[in-house]
């Protein structure tokens, strides 16, 4: 497995899984809209906060109806664009894409406190020793770039994980995108985090067996 790699973020996500929890039987998209970016997986529970997405439970990311300690992995890909909605292409300035903002946050706070929230609640209900992805891409605010990727490993690392990995995809299809005041960001982030082995007073260490992930060591 490379640190860096071309790819698109599904199938990027895919190659992801399979290296580091190639053992893993139930994943949680806390971020799962049509599902795209989990779709190449096995067992996935979406959730999505947008009642008109695909999403198996309807539920904010920050307040899981779910119980402690259940999934194996967790996915979350925070909404970074700030609100932005056009897009326009290189070169065919007839052609745009417009995002559906299905989430709220127009500001870089907002966007912290979602991913603190959602931090706290993904590290209730993984298993211990469970795997967090989470994929994001840096943006622009009022002409500042925002270091997106920085504020989740601070607030992952706040709410108890231990940041496992970091993997940097380049998008392919970018060279399409055009911008007169600032480089095209052409790559993400897969940040890998790791929930630490607590004891939850299980009688045998097979019971930690059972939990663990299979995540590689160095």
């Amino acid at each position: 497995m490379l640190s860096v790699f071309f790819a698109e973020q599904d199938s990027a996500m895919r190659q992801i899984f399979d290296f580091y929890t190639p053992e893993c039987t139930s994943v949680l998209d806390v971020s799962f809209g049509g599902g795209k970016l989990s779709r190449r997986l096995p067992n996935v529970v979406g959730v999505d906060q947008d009642s008109n997405t695909k999403a198996d439970i309807i539920a904010n990311s920050t307040v899981l109806p779910l119980k402690d300690a259940t999934f194996q992995v967790g996915i979350f890909d925070p909404p970074y664009l700030y609100g932005r909605r056009r897009v326009e292409l290189k070169r065919k300035k007839e052609t745009s894409w417009d995002s559906d903002v299905r989430t709220k946050q127009q500001t870089p706070e907002e966007f912290v406190q979602r991913v603190i929230g959602t931090a706290r609640e993904l590290f209730r209900v993984l298993c211990s020793e469970g795997i967090a992805y989470v994929k994001v891409c840096d943006s622009r605010f009022n002409g500042h770039l925002i270091p997106n990727h920085i504020l989740c490993i601070n607030a992952f690392i706040d709410a108890g994980f231990i940041l496992h990995d970091i993997v940097v995809y380049i998008r392919t299809f970018t060279g399409m995108f055009s911008s007169a005041k600032s480089a095209q960001n052409a790559h993400g982030y897969f940040i890998i985090f790791r929930k630490p082995y607590i004891d939850s007073g299980a009688t045998a260490a097979t019971s930690r067996r059972k939990q663990r992930v299979g995540v590689k060591r160095a």
